[in-house]
């Protein structure tokens, strides 16, 4: 798992350093990157995506969830950045406010993923 992480986060920054402007070999998201409609198309929302998913394992390896496969079945990034992430009235955002967003809700989004695991596994196998 942790090569798989490894992996998906190396491609986010791949991306990232292709797609962004560079200083000092960090890529700069920069303010003039704005989001102004959703849902987030192009490069930005290939970002997003990339990001979500890498932090997407960040926490279910720290959350252990006891459906954690059927919580990852569950798990759509491209879901979660087009109708969960942000709203219409957060909007213009810079890209940078976007990842920031994107991570800081998406810990509430897991849990919500993994309670309703749970809860379909209970239906489906009653004690």
């Amino acid at each position: 798992m942790a090569t798989k992480l490894k992996t998906t986060v190396g491609m986010a920054t791949d991306r990232l350093m292709q797609e962004c402007p560079v200083q000092q070999g960090i890529p700069v998201m920069g303010s003039h990157a704005t989001i102004t409609s959703l849902p987030v198309a192009g490069a930005d929302r290939s970002i997003l995506i990339d990001a979500a998913n890498a932090a997407f394992e960040t926490i279910i390896k720290r959350m252990g969830p006891a459906n954690e496969k059927l919580t990852r079945e569950l798990w759509d990034a491209c879901e979660y950045i087009d109708n969960h992430a942000f709203e219409t009235g957060m909007l213009p955002m810079s890209t940078d406010d976007a990842m920031y967003y994107a991570d800081a809700f998406l810990l509430q989004h897991v849990v919500m993923l993994a309670t309703d695991a749970d809860n379909s596994s209970a239906e489906k196998n009653p004690h």
